[in-house]
């Protein structure tokens, strides 16, 4: 079974960045990124 979640929307990358570090050292195997108004995902973890 893989286990995932959403990443809530922010306006600093780096803390959502980091973030996503914290759940994958946690053991979740993916994080959704949602794109809206500039919150996209490859600018978000670029």
């Amino acid at each position: 079974m893989k286990i995932a979640t959403s990443l809530q929307y922010a306006d600093n990358p780096r803390q959502a960045a980091d973030d996503v570090a914290r759940l994958e050292a946690a053991g979740l195997d993916a994080v959704w990124v949602a794109e809206a108004y500039g919150f996209d995902s490859p600018t978000v973890m670029g």
